[in-house]
């Protein structure tokens, strides 16, 4: 009896809570597409990073999006992916610069993560084993399933290559 009276009171403070701060609440639906499109490239970023490190060549390789139509592209995943993996894993990793895209009718740079479509991030690669090396990391906001039972979009990386070198994958100048 004393179980279904605690129920029954934490089901009407929830309740309650809801009414009265539920009508209040709002967010800016740009703040969180900003806030999320931040955080997830330097995620997708992580991720990939994370399997290199463990040694993980598959892992890193299937976590980089490469359509099929560019056996060039293709071969330079291949390519920095070895690469990469010289670095072991006691590689560090510093993100030096990210820049956001629009993706729209007139693709450009744009100032923040909202609106963005696209994200070219720069990052410092070093190891006891390896010198430090400047990479970019392309990654391009893509629609539809990402695996998950939500059909939300997600960050893919479409291309990776050292500084000096010149992107495949990014159609924007």
């Amino acid at each position: 009896m004393r179980d279904m009276l605690w129920r029954m009171g934490i089901t009407l403070t929830v309740l309650v809570t809801l009414l009265v701060f539920g009508a209040n609440a709002s967010c800016s639906s740009s703040l969180v597409t900003g806030e999320a499109n931040n955080v997830a490239p330097k995620a997708r970023l992580s991720a990939f990073m994370a399997a290199i490190a463990e040694g993980d060549r598959s892992e890193a390789v299937s976590s980089w999006f490469v359509d099929g139509t560019s056996p060039v592209l293709a071969a330079r995943r291949e390519a920095i992916t070895d690469d990469l993996m010289l670095y072991g894993p006691r590689l560090e990793y510093h993100v030096l610069d990210m820049e956001w895209w629009r993706t729209s009718a007139t693709p450009g740079k744009i100032d923040d993560a909202s609106g963005a479509g696209a994200a070219r991030v720069s990052v410092a690669i070093s190891s006891e084993a390896k010198t430090l090396q400047i990479y970019h990391f392309d990654l391009l906001l893509r629609e539809g399933s990402n695996g998950s039972v939500t059909n939300r979009p997600h960050w893919i990386v479409i291309d990776v290559y050292p500084e000096g070198s010149a992107a495949l994958a990014w159609p924007w100048r």
